[in-house]
């Protein structure tokens, strides 16, 4: 089995994990679980809105279509036949972006907040996109 590489992408982008399978004989069943990373514990993934899993020849492929930050975790690929299982695993880790409408300029002496445009101006318009990674830290899940 192919090693897993791990990942870094931005949400909402398409995130693909694949693997290449020896043949066996019987046919290895393929099985993809995920890790939060914090837990200990890996759930199986089953195909559904959010997950596609296809096999096709030696090739295995998880593809999750639009990406979120809680989907960061550890991600593991299992082949498993009468006579042997073998499985690799990565690290993924989606990105998430804001904007910051608005910056707020503090007036200690009235003790109020005043939303500052790009320019300085009392302005709505957006400042800048940031990028954050929480790590995946959250509840396990």
């Amino acid at each position: 089995m192919d090693e897993l590489k791990n990942v870094r992408v931005v949400t909402p982008e398409k995130l693909v994990l694949s693997c290449r399978i020896s043949p066996g004989d019987p046919t290895a069943e393929v099985r993809w679980y995920r890790n939060r990373f914090l837990c200990k514990i890996f759930t199986e993934i089953v195909s559904d809105e959010k997950y596609e899993i296809i096999r096709d020849g030696d090739m295995a492929s998880l593809t999750i279509a639009a990406s979120e930050v809680s989907d960061s975790a550890i991600y593991r690929c299992e082949a498993v036949n009468k006579f042997s299982k073998v499985r690799t695993e990565c690290r993924v880790v989606v990105l998430g972006t804001c904007r910051i409408l608005s910056a707020l300029r503090y007036d200690t002496l009235n003790d109020t907040c005043t939303a500052l445009g790009q320019d300085g101006s009392d302005s709505s318009r957006d400042l800048a996109t940031l990028t954050f990674d929480l790590g995946g830290h959250g509840a396990c899940g």
